[in-house]
């Protein structure tokens, strides 16, 4: 006559895919007690959960270890988010180090990675540039207009880039309300026929395009003053 335990097993093994079924739909009816249930399967036996057991744990179920984390991860994935999130903010400078010092031993992975990802979605990625590029005009002109003038060198180490990117961004804002293209123009030259400015933002103005297009770039000392 077969024990309870045997018969249990045998049981399992006839009805795997329909226990399996039952005990993913109760542990998500019921995570908080599940939660707690395997806190305290832990806390009695402690000696098992040592890092050398999973060590060994991994090694011999990894492939199952690694749909179970998966799956569970869709599944609770706002959760997650909101946990990482909220322990990010409160350990800044670990966050800053743990993942500064991944993203160093992982160089190649993270490089496969990424292409891996580029190449399945592709062409959502692009559709996702256009539309941020059309609807942040103005940091798409900041950027643009200072990869051309650091050719130049015409942007100090002194320039203030946030308070640039804001001058740009108030530029496309007002293109948006009135209808009338505006441009952001230097009031010193950057190649003016006796003085050259520089890209800093106190020497940036906001013209319409009209307006700029009839401004010289001639400047002369002290017309300003």
């Amino acid at each position: 006559m077969k024990n309870t335990k045997e018969y249990n097993q045998e049981y399992y093994k006839k009805n795997k895919e329909k226990m399996d079924a039952q005990a993913k739909e109760w542990a998500k009816a019921h995570s908080e007690q599940k939660k707690e249930s395997n806190r305290r399967y832990r806390n009695n036996h402690k000696s098992k959960y040592d890092s050398e057991y999973f060590r060994e744990y991994y090694k011999k179920n990894k492939e199952r270890y690694k749909s179970q984390q998966k799956e569970n991860y869709i599944n609770h994935k706002e959760e997650y988010s909101a946990r990482n999130k909220r322990w990010r903010a409160e350990n800044e400078e670990k966050a800053k180090e743990t993942g500064a010092k991944w993203r160093e031993e992982n160089k190649e992975k993270r490089v496969a990675q990424r292409k891996e990802y580029y190449q399945k979605n592709s062409e959502k990625i692009v559709q996702k540039v256009i539309y941020w590029q059309k609807e942040n005009k103005g940091r798409v002109n900041a950027k643009n207009k200072a990869r051309k003038l650091l050719k130049k060198s015409r942007i100090p180490r002194c320039a203030d880039m946030v308070k640039i990117k804001e001058i740009y961004i108030e530029a496309d804002r007002r293109t948006r309300e009135t209808g009338i293209r505006h441009e952001v123009d230097h009031i010193v030259p950057l190649q003016g026929k006796m003085v050259n400015g520089f890209h800093v933002h106190w020497n940036l103005q906001i013209l319409t395009k009209e307006e700029n297009a009839s401004k010289s770039n001639t400047y002369y000392p002290g017309c300003m003053e």
